[in-house]
Parts: C-alpha cells; sequence; structure tokens
C-alpha cells in the first residue's frame, strides 16, 4: 500500500518518464525506417532524362565489360588502369544511352525487335558484329556460319550449365544491348 501511495504522490513524474519513453521509441522507430529511405536513395548512383540508374546495374554493366574486353583481347587481367578506362566507358554508354533514348522518344521513333534481329542475326547483320574477332575465321574476315555457331551454342540449352558458355552469353548481351542503343 505505501508503494502505490509513492506511485501516486510521484504522478507527475511517472507520466513523464512513461512518455519520454514512448517519445523515444516512436522516434527510434521513425529514424530506422527513415534509414531505409534513405540507404535507398545510396543505391541510385545517377539520375539520367529521369531514369535512376542503380549502383547494382552499374557494376553489372562494369562486369560485363570487363568479360567483353577478356573475350575481345584474349587478356584475363585487368589493371587499375584498365578497371577505370571500362568505368568512364560504362559511364559514357549510360549517358549516351540515356540521351539517345529520350531524343528518340521525342521524336517517336522505336527499334522494334523485328529490326533488333535483323541487325543482330539477319543477312546484313551490324558492322558492331560484323567488326568483332570471335566472329572471324582464320583470315582475320567476318564469318557467317562462325557467328551462327556461336549464336546457336550461347542460346542451347547447354548454356545455362556451362560457365564458358555463361561468359560468351554475356558477350553476345553486350553487344545486342549495344546495337539497339544505335
Amino acid at each position: 500500500m505505501a508503494t502505490l501511495q509513492k506511485i501516486r504522490s510521484h504522478g507527475a513524474l511517472v507520466l513523464i518518464i512513461v512518455g519520454a519513453a514512448m517519445l523515444a521509441f516512436i522516434i527510434g522507430d521513425f529514424l530506422n525506417s527513415g534509414a531505409t529511405y534513405f540507404s535507398r536513395s545510396r543505391e541510385t548512383v545517377a539520375e539520367i532524362a529521369g531514369n535512376k540508374i542503380s549502383i547494382t546495374d552499374f557494376e553489372k554493366s562494369i562486369n560485363q565489360l570487363q568479360e567483353v574486353y577478356k573475350i575481345e583481347s584474349g587478356r584475363q587481367d585487368i589493371d587499375e588502369n584498365l578497371s577505370q578506362q571500362l568505368r568512364q566507358q560504362v559511364w559514357q554508354e549510360y549517358l549516351s544511352k540515356n540521351a539517345i533514348e529520350s531524343m528518340a522518344e521525342a521524336a517517336g521513333m522505336r527499334l522494334t525487335a523485328k529490326e533488333l534481329t535483323d541487325q543482330c542475326i539477319g543477312s546484313n547483320p551490324s558492322s558492331l558484329i560484323t567488326s568483332r574477332r570471335a566472329f572471324a575465321d582464320e583470315t582475320g574476315n567476318y564469318n557467317r556460319s562462325v557467328f551462327m555457331q556461336f549464336y546457336q551454342a550461347v542460346h542451347s540449352e547447354d548454356a545455362q550449365n556451362n560457365p564458358q558458355l555463361q561468359s560468351y552469353l554475356n558477350y553476345w548481351n553486350y553487344w545486342e544491348t549495344a546495337i539497339g542503343a544505335n
């Protein structure tokens, strides 16, 4: 009974302590959910023409370009200087792609899937395809049969389970995207 009397006599103090605890809980919860909001903004590298570029997509593009470089050059090592150059190239590609896309959309131009396929594997493919060393014969000239063997291999069911074919599929996807952006 004496304890209840002490609580009653210090009621205002108890209410202040309970109120402060509740306020601290609410503020803490707000700051934690706010951290999630702020961390999402940290995931965005840049915004170009209204398109947000996430750090994940940017790093994925850098890795893809590194794979392209390895296949094109036949080298497996990438030093810091080359890595920086590839990073710069990816950034320039993002700038160009977003600028071109926004201008093309404004002009009402759009590349259809059929046109993209024709530019990639049609009878008269893009120079981005015909100039690739990976699709050349022993004389160094573009060879459609070499290209078609490559294309069929990377789009086969075996490509999913074969790391080498997966690397070549990434290589192909890079050039297909590059053709679509041109």
